[in-house]
């Protein structure tokens, strides 16, 4: 799986355009993604409008193959502090509630397009989450997501303050704080800009905060590596079947000698090789610029896997949905961190690449998929014409010709 070029000719399947969808999030920025995703992914991208419903683009003629999930301000409910207390989104409600002025809208004008957004995402989230539209959620889009990804009775996800934001909290005492505390404590200690926080300077998009490190037996993991993420066989499961294969193969097999010198422990013996071949983490550097994060309560085997963490603070930075073709959500920004600027003009920028060509070729699966169904579905319509206009000639009354 090669990386989208910037300039590369559009994505489509046939005569149909691959459509990428960017739910809006202010006029600026907004331009900023769409011109991000549609380099990232070769596809053509539209604009989601907040304010109307994901089905007035169906009814439009503009098929959705996927969904790209910017990050930005959002009124997400349920916010809480890392020990669980619910965080008061507008300050508003409960006095006694800890509050993130830092995150508060400044106006009721504010407060309802950031309402807006957040309905807006969440039924577009639900969409894909209950079918198999392809989504792609970064820092607060992924957080809005986590929200959004199980469905009832699954369990739940939810955003929590990271304790670097609730540390600026209590610097600031209840007021907003023109420059996070960790910014002014990395400041005044005169530390180098690289210093590891999760929420570095807003404004650099292409500044490297620190690493993350990447299961390398999940989606994301083959992804960074350039795979397709849906692969049948995975190294590690390729080995344990070649160990399986040499314990079935009998005492007449010509390997017999070297299964028989693995002794009754060959199973093991292969289950370990395997496991011993599994590669260790992989270790990619990001950007990053939010202040919570998204955790997840489920039971063992739920549909929710954890693809990358902060290797210092174990930080969620990246989760899945699995049994769907694309849902994916990071931490960070690779919609920015794609390009060789900044920092990552000098560090590999690949990885995030791959991640945004990944969403570009789902949808373009998506697309193919959408175009197979649509061929069906003529295909069966002229069947239909073709018995019917043979029961005229028969006639027979039914809507299929038949014999007395």
């Amino acid at each position: 799986m090669g990386e989208a070029a910037a300039g590369a000719r559009q994505r489509s399947v046939g005569r149909h355009p691959v459509t990428i969808g960017v739910s809006s999030r202010g006029r600026d920025i907004e331009q900023l993604d769409l011109d991000a995703v549609r380099a990232g992914t070769g596809a053509r991208v539209v604009p989601l409008d907040q304010e109307r419903n994901p089905e007035h683009y169906r009814q439009r003629g503009i098929e959705l193959n996927g969904v790209f999930v910017p990050g930005g301000m959002l009124n997400l409910p349920g916010t809480v502090t890392g020990a669980g207390d619910l965080v008061s989104p507008d300050g508003g409600g409960d006095p006694a509630a800890p509050r993130d002025p830092d995150h508060e809208p400044r106006s009721p004008e504010q407060a309802v397009a950031w309402n807006q957004r957040t309905a807006f995402q969440a039924a577009l989230i639900a969409q894909a989450r209950d079918g198999t539209l392809p989504i792609l959620g970064v820092c607060g889009g992924s957080r809005c997501m986590a929200q959004h990804a199980l469905r009832p009775g699954e369990g739940r996800g939810e955003t929590y303050l990271l304790p670097e934001q609730e540390a600026s909290l209590a610097q600031a005492k209840g007021r907003r704080s023109p420059v996070p505390y960790f910014v002014e404590q990395q400041r005044a200690s005169g530390a180098a800009p690289a210093q590891k926080h999760h929420n570095q300077y807003y404004g650099e998009p292409w500044r490297i905060a620190h690493d993350v490190h990447v299961d390398p037996e999940s989606d994301l993991g083959r992804i960074i590596r350039g795979e397709h993420w849906r692969q049948a066989i995975r190294p590690a499961a390729a080995a344990a079947t070649a160990g399986g294969a040499a314990a079935a193969r009998g005492p007449g097999s010509d390997s017999d000698s070297e299964d028989r010198s693995a002794g009754p422990a060959s199973g093991a013996g292969a289950a370990a090789a395997a496991a011993a071949a599994a590669p260790p983490p992989s270790t990619i550097p990001v950007n990053s610029m939010h202040w919570a994060a998204a955790r997840f309560h489920q039971p063992s085997g739920g549909p929710i896997r954890e693809s990358a963490h902060d290797p210092e603070d174990r930080v969620v930075e990246g989760w899945q949905r699995t049994g769907h073709p694309f849902f994916h959500g990071v931490q960070w920004h690779p919609e920015f961190a794609q390009l060789p600027l900044g920092h990552f003009a000098h560090e590999p920028h690949q990885p995030h690449a791959r991640i945004m060509g990944a969403l570009g070729l789902a949808a373009t699966e998506d697309q193919a998929a959408k175009m197979i169904q649509r061929q069906a579905r003529v295909h069966l319509l002229r069947l239909r014409l073709r018995r019917r206009a043979a029961a005229r000639r028969s006639g027979s009354p039914g809507g299929s010709a038949s014999s007395e």
